[in-house]
């Protein structure tokens, strides 16, 4: 993905965030990723919360697989992941496929008018 191959390229790009979980978690917290896309921030706060457990949702179907298999072949086991978006209210619409895969959002298709 892009956002991997900008890790890859530049994995200082991430540390200030690591360097605030490291600072802000407990061993036993429960931390819930919400657009997770490969798992960076997933697999930083399974380390660090060990007695605890990690909630990751990613909703683009081809990147939750990138996701799943970041998980599996870093053998976290207090990782539990689900292939939804989160909002302010239940409602099933599409999300873009942009190359930029950490970019894609939400491809609105209508509003309410309530």
């Amino acid at each position: 993905t892009s956002y991997s191959a900008n890790l890859w390229a530049q994995p200082e790009s991430e540390q200030s965030k690591n360097n605030f979980y490291k600072a802000y978690l407990r061993t036993s917290d429960t931390v819930v990723d919400v657009g997770a896309n490969i798992g960076f921030t997933t697999l930083d706060a399974a380390v660090l919360v060990p007695d605890g457990m990690v909630l990751a949702f990613e909703p683009h179907p081809v990147i939750f697989q990138y996701l799943s298999a970041n998980i599996r072949l870093n053998r976290v086991s207090n990782v539990r992941l689900f292939n939804i978006g989160l909002g302010e209210k239940e409602t099933i619409d599409r999300i873009t496929d942009l190359r930029a895969d950490d970019q894609n959002r939400l491809a609105v298709l209508h509003h309410d008018a309530g």
